[in-house]
């Protein structure tokens, strides 16, 4: 069974995942991890606790899948989009929904997107 597991690292977000034209459905779901961060250039530091919910497709077609990918940290929900590239699964993004799009690679059979 596959399993999606997710690390949080200051604003970033690491997520296993396969090379499918769409995500498996055992993937959704929501996951809890720690927010860590940098205070300065050598300190890491917890930052706060932090969840992830990989929602439903929220669209889809020839060249994209759109899913739910909400953040939660203290106070703050952050209604995104991970939008998977069907004609290039290793280049995605996601989508703020105002106008930022944030890059996301495949690496290692891992998503790796900063924000």
């Amino acid at each position: 069974m596959n399993k999606l597991k997710a690390i949080f690292l200051f604003w970033g977000c690491l997520i296993s995942q396969s090379s499918f034209s769409q995500i498996p459905e055992s993937y959704l779901g929501r996951y809890t991890g720690s927010l860590y961060g940098f205070k300065n250039n050598t300190q890491l530091s917890k930052l706060a606790d932090m969840e992830l919910i990989v929602g439903p497709l929220v669209s889809a077609n020839n060249e994209e899948f759109r899913y739910h990918f909400i953040i939660k940290y203290d106070a703050q929900i952050r209604k995104y989009e991970w939008v998977w590239n069907n004609a290039n699964p290793s280049r995605s993004y996601i989508d703020e929904k105002n106008g930022i799009k944030l890059e996301a690679t495949l690496w290692d059979n891992t998503l790796l997107s900063e924000f």
